[in-house]
């Protein structure tokens, strides 16, 4: 699963703090959920502003994608206000190849 999120402005520094001391030990400590990483956006030009998300990466293992999703529902996560919340834009891929890696 990707989600991508931005903080609310100002709050930069709130808003990475909760998501790396509590947010991602708590989805990953849901059922489904195998590993969780964040990552930040890169300018693809030196002039270029940053894209104003990031992403974080979550690896589910599951047969009922819907159940597993379900765990995030408002209510069932302690959610920071200092996340802008219109933000947030979920996407769930499958794999369709193994990983390859460099021989």
């Amino acid at each position: 699963m990707h989600l991508h999120t931005r903080p609310v402005p100002g709050r930069e520094e709130e808003y990475h703090r909760w998501y790396d001391e509590t947010h991602l030990a708590d989805v990953v400590g849901l059922r489904g959920f195998l590993t969780g990483e964040r990552f930040a956006p890169v300018p693809l030009a030196p002039d270029a502003p940053p894209p104003d998300t990031y992403l974080a990466v979550y690896e589910i293992e599951t047969d009922d994608l819907g159940a597993v999703l379900g765990q995030l529902r408002p209510g069932g996560l302690q959610i920071s206000d200092a996340l802008d919340v219109s933000s947030v834009r979920t996407e769930v891929f499958r794999s369709l190849t193994e990983k390859v890696t460099r021989a």
